[in-house]
């Protein structure tokens, strides 16, 4: 009851076989220990007789570790529950107390008094001044893209899901925790700019697990395996599908206007023919709320930054999202020009065989005053965006 917070705080379960569970799993964690320091006192002894508790040792670690795992798999083992409060924390901890101290007469009136006064603060602080806002957090995912937009509606936006290796899977490892601790259940827009592994390859996890609303893609073909999956994850599941080029619009809040500058037709008939130009296919989206502004590229080059020229004074946006890591073949000077951004966000991996971002691009957006965070420096960078502008919160 005590550690239950902290389980759910940081885990985002609640167990449900844990007490049971534990009937067995502490008796046996208490011998595990007992007989590991017998085994290290008596193998300076004697070693032949320390590996046989040892022995001991390991084979119930053994047992421990099946007796986990059934309990894991036992259907309903645990809820998923998004994070508490530390306000939440506070009210089930004082309750707690209150429990076991009821008898006590004195200590019961001081929590139950703790409880009035925090239950004041609740009322009348107001816990949440970005209630109104525009969130967005651009995930940590190594060397891949993956941004969340949250609308002050509730909605939501996911624009790509970062990669899935033979080591992580961003999306079941990164992604998906971080919406299940905001109880976050639905994606109202899963927007996968371009059909590269980095940015796909966590998406059929968060299709499994949270129920999209819509699936935004370029509509220009490329066969992988990945691809397929997707496509059939998302036929199973009936997710709308909508395919989007330069000039569609997005509507998930009728506050925030959501441009989409890229692809045109062009792009997506000479990809078609050039797979190997995948980059320059790319969905570019422009979002647009109150005095802020966003624009994420994601992997679109110098050629696709040359073609949005056009849009001139539009282009410009508080926050860009790099093109491509940060690539020397992307953010072009006169691109850079039209966007001015005050601040760029690139998504890379401290250690990259690619060598990104590059030393030299960087040096340029700094020479121009941009503010320029990496992901692979600051892990997740999360803004605000609200009638006072754009804020940094993480």
């Amino acid at each position: 009851l005590a550690t239950l917070p902290l389980t759910i705080y940081y885990f985002g379960r609640l167990p449900l076989v844990s007490l049971l569970a534990n009937l067995i799993v502490v008796p046996l964690v208490g011998l595990i220990v007992g007989l590991a320091l017998v085994a290290v006192l008596t193998a300076a002894v004697s070693f032949s007789l320390g590996v046989v508790f040892a022995n001991t040792v390991w084979l119930l670690l053994t047992i421990l570790i099946v007796i986990v795992q059934a309990a894991a798999n036992v259907p309903f083992a645990y809820l998923s529950m998004s994070r508490p409060s530390f306000v939440l924390i506070a009210f089930y901890l004082l309750a707690m107390f209150l429990f076991l101290l009821w008898r006590e007469q004195r200590a019961r009136k001081v929590v139950i008094f703790a409880m009035l006064i925090l239950g004041a603060i609740v009322v009348w602080v107001d816990n949440d001044g970005d209630a109104a806002a525009l969130r967005v957090t651009f995930f940590d995912v190594g060397q891949g893209d993956s941004a969340l937009l949250q609308f002050a509606n509730g909605k939501t936006m996911l624009i790509d899901a970062g990669d899935c290796t033979d080591h992580v899977d961003y999306g079941k490892r990164v992604i998906a925790p971080f919406l299940q601790r905001q109880g976050i259940r639905r994606i109202d827009c899963l927007l996968l700019t371009h059909a590269h592994a980095d940015h796909i390859g966590g998406a059929p996890s968060i299709l499994q697990k949270f129920k999209i609303g819509r699936l935004v893609q370029s509509g220009c073909p490329y066969p992988s395996e990945i691809s397929a999956r997707i496509d059939s994850l998302a036929d199973v599941h009936g997710v709308r599908r909508r395919f989007v080029a330069a000039g569609d619009t997005l509507l998930l809040d009728p506050d925030v206007l959501i441009l989409v500058l890229h692809p045109t037709q062009e792009f997506l008939k000479s990809v078609a023919a050039n797979p190997a130009d995948l980059n320059n296919a790319s969905v570019v989206i422009k979002c647009i709320y109150q005095s802020g502004s966003l624009l994420f590229t994601g992997d679109a080059e110098a050629p696709s930054e040359a073609a949005m020229l056009r849009f001139g004074k539009l282009l410009q946006s508080d926050v860009l999202k790099l093109g491509h890591h940060g690539s020397p073949t992307a953010s072009s000077r006169e691109f850079r020009q039209k966007v001015a951004p005050k601040i760029g966000v690139v998504s890379v991996a401290r250690y990259n065989r690619f060598g990104l971002p590059s030393d030299s691009l960087l040096q340029a957006f700094r020479a121009d005053s941009v503010d320029i965070l990496q992901t692979a420096d600051n892990g997740a960078v999360q803004f605000v965006l609200s009638g006072n502008g754009i804020r940094r919160i993480r």
